[in-house]
């Protein structure tokens, strides 16, 4: 994998049309505006013994790769062993702890009109959505890499 940030931006240079596609096939995911949501989810949860950050959680780290002048985001790349221990991690977790553990503060953030169900499933089926994206690109042995454009 390039650590050149303007060869991992055009990964991300594609029309929505096209993001939908990947999306459908597993191949690509978007998280949007719920990603840091999403960090909440999974950092909220114990995943392994101690007190880790979100950071060294499979599905959040990875290593950053920064523009020379910061002006921009890093883009942040998983190596295909550590896509496959996210894999494995998402494998293993339960949602429903998860969700225990981070379930009040979660519905506090989206509060009304929406009841503590709604955001449960639309959660629930971003772990889905994540579980398929990293499972397949473990299967391929592929690298990933995300882009945080807050």
């Amino acid at each position: 994998m390039s650590d050149d940030p303007d060869h991992l931006r055009a990964l991300f240079a594609d029309d929505w049309d096209v993001v939908r596609a990947r999306c459908r096939t597993a191949t690509e995911a978007v998280l949007d505006k719920d990603y840091l949501d999403v960090e909440r989810l999974y950092s909220g949860a114990p995943a392994r013994p101690g007190p880790p950050g979100p950071e060294e959680l499979p599905v959040l780290g990875g290593r950053p790769v920064h523009y020379p002048d910061h002006q921009l985001p890093p883009f942040v790349v998983l190596t295909p062993p550590q896509v496959a221990e996210a894999a494995a991690y998402l494998a293993t977790v339960s949602f429903d702890a998860l969700w225990q553990a981070g379930r009040e503060d979660l519905t506090r953030l989206y509060g009304q009109p929406y009841d503590a169900s709604e955001v449960r499933d639309h959660f629930a089926g971003c772990h889905g959505e994540l579980r398929a994206f990293y499972a397949r690109a473990a299967d391929e042995g592929r690298a990933v890499v995300k882009w945080l454009l807050v």
